[in-house]
């Protein structure tokens, strides 16, 4: 094909967004859209050649192939490299971990299904992967494996069906994003199956170019289509955010957009004159490069920069990140794409040997990632190994074993092994609420002895209506109405618990007494009285934790952590728990609700308690670890028992100290 400058500044015009994005400059929402402007170039570009070799009847898969190769690879194996060697200088072992499965997905081009398991692309944890730029790869890479045979199908049996043929894989392919966006949003955002139509809409641009399809439309005319292509796309940055439909039908707006710039731009018109300018050139040809290398360096510096300070250390490697592509693209890039320079057998034999040491590298940093930090850092260590055990999620499961039974709702299974337990021991505890709910059961199943202990809990689900929103999924308290009602008989007593800080109207870190809503609170109690009286089982509240302003994960490694975690509780933070038990107590109290002060059961001395044993009692700002949960729930259960609320194998349950139902 005939080099088009203008291309290549487009390719500019894409990778700056999506650095800036990366950076978290202002305004620049939808930089993530670059990558959609580079599909639609990469299918532009591959049609082009391949439908002319193609057509010329020297068209070999085997040439295909090593072209993508001398243009893919060693910038890829560089970069992955790089990041290999400094991943233990920024990397803890957990994160070490990750990158290291992810550096054998990258190198199986198999990145996109990989993040796509592990999460969004948006947000603290993928954002902070160093890898996490490749799945546009894995993609690209993807679709090269199947879209030469298609056009080799096509043209061989249906040459003249070749339109109709892209544009019935491209309608499928934009019917499934449209669906994907709705149903399963991030298989959508990472998979080729709901991105395939990005490219094909930049190969059926190639097609109509090679056909001379456009040739009866005014210059001036393709000229304006181009230069309002480019406005819509620059504003497509700015409006579009990590709330739109992506990819869906909306996102037809910035690729269509690029489609009419690479169609209509001419070098005579307004538009191909200045993506041909000369700085925009010279990023476009560089843009791979730099698009290899900024994550990396931004996901390193992400995860060991406080966030107010993290935008001008961004700005700064953005600015790194242009230096080191220029001279990879220069003097590393090149070189390979050189056929003169490095022959076809030296290009497959290189990435081979470059493949496994780099695939037994990420293997070696996930296997032996301990070893490596701990020789890294061996003072940060001890550190990280009590963080780590109270924030992994994989350290503290739900338990389900025998009669200590969980659900997040009243699932058909669940009430199969609910009746199951009271045919073997009669009348079971039940325990109820949000992800707090799901901790204070934890602490019952843990150390009470008695055997039928029962929850539906499930998170964000709190039995008053949200403040500033709705709740990601349908909560399970009007299914719990009526399962009380039907096993009042199998049930001694249910128990509520909630936090306390999704009581104001404003963050708990701002807020005061006047901030606490009331209402919220007054929904509460009339839940709990109206479950009791349809019910007729005993019901009490549990009440809150203190919160604390710093997350175990977030604190320092290099750092002591008790020191961390003490200046982690606030007076005010625990001025403010007492003032809510307070008054909880006293509206409950006046529906003959009991309300139980979790600060008094679990005689918790903050911040002594918040380290025991070398481990930390909390797993987040809120809820408890599985320290937190063994060691609170122990004397929970004691304190429980001793005042008749709690049965265990000796006793039955008192109900003395709960107020008569009215």
């Amino acid at each position: 094909m005939k080099y088009r400058p203008d291309v290549d500044g487009l390719r500019a015009v894409a990778v700056i967004p999506v650095v800036f994005f990366h950076a978290h400059v202002p305004y620049l929402y939808g930089g993530f859209l670059g990558v959609d402007v580079f599909f639609v170039i990469s299918g532009y570009l591959i049609t082009g050649v391949i439908v002319e070799e193609i057509a010329e009847r020297r068209f070999s898969i085997v040439n295909f192939y090593e072209r993508r190769a001398r243009r893919i690879l060693p910038a890829l194996f560089l970069v992955v490299a790089s990041t290999i060697l400094a991943a233990p200088f920024f990397l803890n072992p957990s994160q070490l971990d990750d990158f290291g499965k992810s550096v054998i997905a990258v190198l199986l081009f198999v990145s996109n299904i990989f993040f796509w398991q592990q999460s969004g692309y948006f947000g603290t944890a993928s954002e902070t992967s160093p890898m996490l730029h490749t799945w546009s790869l894995a993609v690209e890479e993807q679709y090269y494996i199947f879209f030469p045979l298609l056009l080799l199908l096509v043209w061989r049996y249906a040459r003249n069906r070749l339109w109709l043929a892209l544009s019935v894989v491209i309608v499928g392919s934009i019917g499934l994003s449209e669906w994907g966006w709705r149903n399963a949003s991030v298989a959508s955002f990472y998979l080729l199956p709901t991105r395939a139509w990005e490219l094909l809409i930049g190969s059926l641009v190639a097609l109509a170019l090679r056909k001379n399809l456009l040739a009866s439309i005014p210059d001036s005319l393709k000229n304006g289509a181009a230069f309002l292509g480019l406005i819509v796309l620059l504003v497509s940055f700015v409006l579009f955010d990590d709330n739109t439909p992506h990819p869906s039908l909306i996102t037809l707006i910035p690729v269509l957009a690029t489609a009419a710039i690479i169609a209509g731009a001419s070098p005579s018109g307004a538009t191909g004159r200045l993506l041909a300018a000369k700085p925009l050139v010279a990023v476009g040809l560089m843009s791979y490069s730099l698009y290899l290398w900024h994550q990396p360096m931004f996901a390193f510096a992400k995860l060991n920069i406080a966030k107010p300070h993290i935008l001008p250390v961004l700005l700064a490697l953005s600015a790194v990140s242009m230096v080191i592509a220029y001279f990879s693209w220069r003097y590393w890039e090149k070189p390979f794409r050189n056929k003169a320079i490095t022959s076809r057998p030296q290009i497959l034999h290189f990435s081979a040997i470059s493949i496994v040491v780099l695939g037994v590298a990420g293997l070696a940093s996930s296997i032996y990632r301990d070893s490596i930090f701990s020789m890294v850092y061996p003072d940060r260590y001890s550190n990280y190994k009590a963080i780590e055990e109270a924030t992994a999620v994989s350290n503290n499961p739900m338990i389900n074993r025998g009669c200590h039974i969980h659900s997040e709702e009243f699932t058909q299974a669940f009430r199969a092994v609910f009746r199951k337990c009271v045919e073997k021991y009669g009348k079971g505890v039940f325990v109820t609420g949000g992800s707090h709910g799901m901790d204070l059961y934890n602490s019952l199943a843990v150390n009470s002895e008695y055997p039928f202990i029962a929850s539906v809990s499930r998170g964000y689900c709190r039995a008053h209506t949200f403040l500033g929103g709705r709740p990601p999924h349908r909560c399970h308290y009007d299914d719990l109405l009526s399962f009380a009602t039907e096993n009042a008989n199998n049930l001694s007593v249910i128990i509520y618990t909630q936090t306390a800080d999704r009581l104001f109207h404003v963050p708990f870190s701002q807020a005061t007494a006047r901030d606490l809503s009331k209402d919220s609170m007054a929904q509460v109690v009339a839940y709990l009285k109206r479950l009791q009286d349809e019910s007729g089982v005993r019901t009490y509240m549990i009440g809150m934790l203190p919160i604390l302003s710093r997350a175990p994960a977030s604190l320092s490694l290099t750092e002591p952590v008790r020191e961390q975690l003490s200046a982690s509780i606030t007076e005010k933070s625990q001025r403010m728990i007492a003032h809510i038990d307070r008054e909880f107590a006293r509206m409950a109290g006046e529906m003959g609700i009991l309300y139980v002060a979790k600060i008094e059961a679990m005689s918790l001395k903050l911040p002594e308690d918040l380290l025991i044993d070398g481990k930390i009692t909390y797993s987040d700002e809120r809820h408890l670890s599985s320290q937190g949960e063994k060691v609170f729930g122990r004397r929970l259960v004691d304190y429980l028992t001793r005042s008749g609320l709690l049965p265990n194998e000796q006793n039955g349950l008192s109900l003395s100290f709960l107020p008569a139902a009215r």
